[in-house]
């Protein structure tokens, strides 16, 4: 049997419910898992995406990386907690046990041999759940119009010569983002709780990943500059 030897725990080869792993992240989901959604055992509004081209800090090698192609997890706890939603704090149990994600049912912090198919089995899609709707042709369009990989193109001529063509083009990336969410939300009547499945997260919070910030000039006009 293996074993893992933690500071302060000792040697342990068993979960212990020390929370570690949930506090840390939440879950990736895989196409496994699609049942859980489509059951209701998860709902989607608990759910959020990470699109392709997203920039995020790759914890193997802790710089910053860009995501190959999208990812949906479970939300996390607010902004400023990664913990995962259905943690309890207090008791170090998962609110969704019997339900929980396959690379949840895989993870062993002690012997993380079982997690390695999981890992390398497709990811779960937003398409995967939605199909070929309309809501599928708005997230395409949305996809097109707000694309990490030209907005880090833009950031980086940005960064290089002080560019306001590129800024521009940022800054109508993000009020296309935020309109498509408030129509979503006002005249198709959608749950806001579902607009970070749907698009994934507000572009304007990856700013700071770019070395970018978003200002308010004269006349109210949103102005980007460097952080």
């Amino acid at each position: 049997m293996k074993a893992i030897q933690i500071p302060g725990l000792g040697e342990i080869s068993s979960c212990i419910k020390c929370g570690a792993c949930c506090r840390l992240s939440s879950p990736d989901l895989f196409h496994s898992d699609s049942h859980l959604i489509e059951r209701g055992n998860i709902p989607i509004k608990y759910l959020f995406t990470m699109r392709e081209g997203e920039p995020y800090k790759n914890p193997k090698t802790r710089k910053l990386d860009h995501l190959k192609s999208d990812i949906i997890k479970i939300k996390p706890r607010d902004e400023e907690i990664p913990s995962c939603l259905f943690h309890d704090e207090e008791t170090q149990e998962c609110g969704i046990y019997q339900s929980r994600p396959s690379v949840c049912r895989a993870f062993k912090c002690w012997d993380k041999r079982q997690i390695d198919p999981v890992k390398t089995s497709p990811f779960l899609t937003r398409k995967d759940l939605l199909g070929e709707t309309g809501m599928w042709d708005l997230i395409q369009e949305h996809q097109k119009r707000c694309d990490y990989r030209k907005m880090k193109d833009y950031a980086e001529i940005i960064l290089a010569e002080e560019n306001q063509e590129m800024g521009r083009e940022i800054v109508s990336m993000l009020s296309y983002d935020r309109s498509v969410r408030d129509t979503a939300i006002e005249k198709g009547k959608m749950d806001k709780d579902l607009m970070d499945f749907l698009f994934g997260r507000q572009m304007i919070v990856s700013l700071p990943l770019f070395k970018l910030k978003l200002e308010t000039g004269s006349m109210g006009k949103q102005i980007l500059t460097r952080l």
